[in-house]
This record gives C-alpha cells, structure tokens and sequence, in this order.
C-alpha cells in the first residue's frame, strides 16, 4: 500500500456512492459489485447516494493512505486514472496502482505521465 500512485477504475463502468447506515461510512463502488461487497463487508443496510459514470470519476484528486511519495503530487499522482484491466470479477471496481509491483500497473502509471518510463519513484525520507 505505500507504493500506491494512483487509483484505477474502468471508465465505462457505473459507480455507486452508498453509505452505510448503520456505520455511517460512505464508500464508492462498481454498480455491478454491489452485492459483493455488500456481504464482504458485512454491511446490513445501506442507501445509494448517487450513481457516478466512471468516466467522470478520471482526474479526481484523492488523499493517499500513506505519505511517502506526497512529493510526487504535482506529476498527478494521487488521482483516479482510466484503466481498462479494471473488472467486475472481483473487489470494488478501484484498483490500487503501485508502479513497482505489477505490469499494468506500470504501464498504466507512465500512460498517465504520473511516472518517466524507465525510472522509479523515490519515497521521501
């Protein structure tokens, strides 16, 4: 989780925005994982605050679990990139992209410009 750079979501997908009634905790979805996650995350009831196209969901702004590439900012990362290797099959529909752990990942971080082809990000200290 410290590597993440970016969030990615499949474009033509719809997301749900849904809170948890009974937690009170909102959270963001594939439409189509919806029951999924629902039992997943023992979640009894809930209300659908508002159904998100993904492809406006792209180039939002998001504040990153950990803060060791916080520099990195200004190159766009911490924002919700288009993916197509995005699917319904499993999770939420939100992929975590960590450019040093996984090949679509990478390319999908450098098709973004969030990093140069060929170098690695460097954590701060």
């Amino acid at each position: 989780m410290p590597s993440n750079l970016a969030l990615a979501i499949n474009p033509k997908f719809v997301y749900l925005k849904i809170v948890d009634e009974e937690k009170q905790k909102v959270y963001i979805l594939a439409e189509s994982r919806l029951k999924e996650v629902l039992k997943q995350a023992n979640i009894k009831k809930h209300k659908v605050l508002e159904k998100i196209p993904g492809e406006t969901l792209v180039g939002k702004k998001y504040i990153p679990l950990f803060n060791y590439f916080e520099h990195m900012k200004e190159k766009k990362c911490f924002t919700v990139i288009g993916a197509d290797f995005v699917t319904s099959d499993t999770g939420t529909g939100i992929v975590h992209c960590a450019p040093g752990f996984g090949e679509d990942d990478y390319h999908s971080c450098v098709k973004n410009g969030l990093i140069e082809q060929g170098k690695a990000p460097v954590p701060i200290d």
